[in-house]
């Protein structure tokens, strides 16, 4: 997720930022941050940036220059600008225009209302606010002070105007947040120190785990049934049950217990769930096909997923209609048909030359004259 990297030239961006109270020169080394942050994700680099650049008005501490902050921001932000409009013109101008519309807007703009990929609702964040907070929601963290110190409004000001923001934008995904998390973190570290006592919520945080660890093959059996679980992986919920006993004895130990006890569910249930988002042996299986010279086409919106994975130089035809499906089937009698769709019939599967797992659903590669005696159309991929 190149989202990491985006939180990398914001901390350093916003890092040099504070040098350019020293000298001018760091204003330029903050603008080449935010160019590079922008030539990672776009312009929406900015909606991580200027909240908190523009807000130092009311989270500055007694030393900074508030006028010589703003005026490195404002060299940096039009010297990030700089750095990707070297890149964007003339990619576009090589490119052409629909290449151009989409890297100028598509890609930004176009997903800030009515989104083409990920829409959510508004308040879509909000639930799973405590998710992205854990373990550290586990503790009362909303006693004492709150935004009374300029360092805490500084880290208040690089969270909650970048969630609102992405709130209001169509588009959402969970990784979106994380250049934010570094202030997030800072704040909540701020609050340990306001905290006495043992962490109960903690332990039974990891207490939770233990529980889910315990019913994890059944769990992963139910939504994953084509894949081995071994029943054996169940005693692995002792270990979170020891490291809860190792937090009540020492509440610090969760900076160590929660990432072990997160990484061993990811341990036990990756080799099951992989499978399931994993198809470049359907990838490579469709080029094979391709090269042999065997026309292939995709029912429903084809993202190109299958030429990377399976190292094709060929594209898919894209069928949208059923009409479109029947007369492509028609005209290529010994082509291939791939379809995404929630439960292959018994039907579907004796025709099919592959059913291949893909999440929630399967693949279907399906000889076209065959899928002419199908009895009901394959559901199209949402």
């Amino acid at each position: 997720m190149f989202d990491m990297l985006v939180c990398l030239f914001l901390l350093l961006a916003l890092t040099s930022l504070f040098k350019a109270q020293q000298s001018r020169y760091w204003a330029v080394v903050s603008g080449i941050a935010v160019g590079l942050g922008m030539l990672t994700k776009g312009p929406v680099f900015l909606l991580y940036w200027l909240p908190i650049g523009l807000s130092a008005f009311y989270w500055r501490p007694e030393h900074l220059a508030l006028k010589r902050w703003y005026q490195g921001l404002a060299v940096a932000t039009v010297v990030g600008i700089a750095v990707i409009l070297a890149w964007a013109i003339p990619a576009a101008m090589a490119g052409g225009s629909d290449y151009a519309q989409a890297i100028f807007w598509r890609q930004s703009a176009g997903r800030v209302a009515n989104a083409f990929a990920h829409t959510r609702p508004w308040y879509w964040y909000l639930t799973l606010l405590p998710l992205f907070l854990l373990p550290w929601v586990a503790m009362p963290f909303w006693k004492g002070r709150i935004a009374a110190a300029p360092w805490q409004r500084f880290v208040l000001c690089g969270f909650f105007p970048q969630l609102v923001l992405f709130s209001i934008i169509s588009s959402k995904q969970l990784h979106y947040l994380i250049p934010t998390f570094p202030f997030a973190a800072v704040w909540l570290a701020g609050k340990w120190l306001e905290l006495p006592g043992r962490r109960w919520g903690f332990m039974a945080l990891l207490v939770a785990f233990a529980a889910a660890i315990g019913f994890l093959p059944e769990l992963l059996a139910h939504s994953f049934p084509g894949s081995a679980v071994p029943g054996a992986m169940r005693w692995m919920a002792l270990l979170p049950l020891l490291l809860a006993a190792w937090v009540y004895r020492r509440p610090f130990a969760m900076l160590v217990a929660f990432p072990l006890t997160v990484q061993l569910l990811l341990c036990l249930a990756g080799p099951v769930v992989r499978p399931y988002y994993d198809f470049k042996l359907f990838a490579q299986q469709i080029t094979q096909m391709q090269d042999q010279g065997t026309p292939v086409a995709y029912i429903g919106h084809y993202a190109n997923q299958f030429r990377f994975l399976g190292r094709g130089d060929k594209d898919l035809v894209a069928l949208g209609k059923p009409a479109d499906v029947q007369a492509w089937a028609s005209q290529h009698p010994q082509g291939l048909l791939v379809a995404v769709v929630k439960k292959p019939s018994e039907q579907m599967r004796r025709l099919a030359t592959e059913v291949y797992p893909y999440r929630t659903r399967f693949f279907v590669l399906m000889p076209s004259r065959d899928w002419l005696m199908l009895d009901t159309a394959a559901e199209d991929e949402e």
